[in-house]
């Protein structure tokens, strides 16, 4: 996604799509690769590369060294970045939400957003942080008026020291 929302790039490329089944196919494929069984990795780039999408603009704190871990009961604060490839407007409403690792909302609000075509539309979003450390996903799902499908974005948090557990959020299956 954070590659999805340059617009100095003209493409971007999936190494290792589909192979021979004698060596890798990145994450895109599970089991036998003559049955192309598409992975939850393949179904999540489904939403990546939508026309129209709403990202989260936050390092994902289970692999990156750089991010601290967050305190509880602190202020957040992050952007949303909107995004169409369409020649028109887009409107459409963002629901955001913080999961703890049972899934449970922590935290949920609706924005309303309006994309400009071919521009990046950044959203500012705040938020008070739960009072229990641990891993958290905060997931924005845009739904464009008029459609029945959603785009979804998910990042993952720490907040405080120790291990972290997350909620499995499935992408929907393509099949």
């Amino acid at each position: 996604e954070w590659l999805r929302v340059r617009r100095d790039l003209a493409g971007i490329l999936a190494f290792c799509y589909l192979s021979d089944n004698l060596g890798f196919t990145g994450d895109w494929w599970v089991g036998d690769v003559a049955e192309l069984n598409p992975s939850p990795t393949l179904a999540w780039f489904k939403n990546c590369f939508a026309k129209s999408a709403v990202f989260i603009d936050i390092r994902d704190h289970r692999y990156s060294k750089a991010c601290a871990p967050l305190q509880s009961r602190a202020p957040f604060s992050f952007n949303l970045v909107g995004l169409t490839d369409l020649h028109h407007e887009v409107k459409g409403t963002v629901y955001l939400s913080l999961l703890d690792k049972n899934g449970t909302s922590m935290w949920s609000e609706t924005q309303e957003v309006i994309i400009p075509p071919f521009e990046n539309k950044y959203i500012p979003i705040s938020l008070t942080l739960p009072d229990q450390t641990g891993g958290y996903v905060v997931t924005a799902q845009f739904r464009e008026n008029g459609s029945e499908e959603s785009v979804i974005s998910r990042r993952f948090i720490k907040i405080g020291n120790g291990e972290a557990a997350y909620f499995k959020l499935l992408p929907k299956p393509l099949r």
